[in-house]
């Protein structure tokens, strides 16, 4: 599990607040949080991929979290006219992605991980001994 900073008054900034009153803009919303969810967790430092170095486009985007593909071309491109997603020539970003995602917190908790899967792997040995 990673650390995450989002900030509590995410959902009062103006461009959210816009964002939720578009068609699809609540789609948008909650989409966005997803992906974003999914980048930090595949930890692929913002870059929205299907697997590998195979980038998400609308299609698998819209498969992945079941949504219509004009539903998910709609959503892809209001979260890139409101800053919270960038579309480079190769993929989808999530905007400031390391602004949320802080490296020394992904670091501790990479450590944190590697201690407890030492200690559980100890205390497994143990037991089976």
């Amino acid at each position: 599990m990673q650390n995450v900073t989002l900030s509590s008054s995410f959902f009062e900034e103006s461009r959210i607040k816009a964002l939720a009153l578009q068609k699809d803009g609540e789609t948008a919303l909650l989409l966005w949080v997803k992906l974003f969810f999914t980048a930090v967790r595949e930890d692929s430092d913002g870059r929205l991929m299907l697997y590998g170095d195979v980038p998400h486009d609308e299609k698998s985007i819209s498969a992945v979290y079941g949504m219509p593909v004009n539903t998910a071309k709609s959503a892809l491109e209001l979260l890139t006219k409101f800053g919270l997603l960038d579309r480079s020539a190769d993929c989808f970003c999530i905007s400031n992605y390391s602004e949320l995602v802080s490296a020394d917190k992904r670091e501790r908790h990479r450590k944190a991980q590697q201690k407890y899967a030492g200690n559980k792997s100890a205390g497994d040995a143990g037991a089976k001994a």
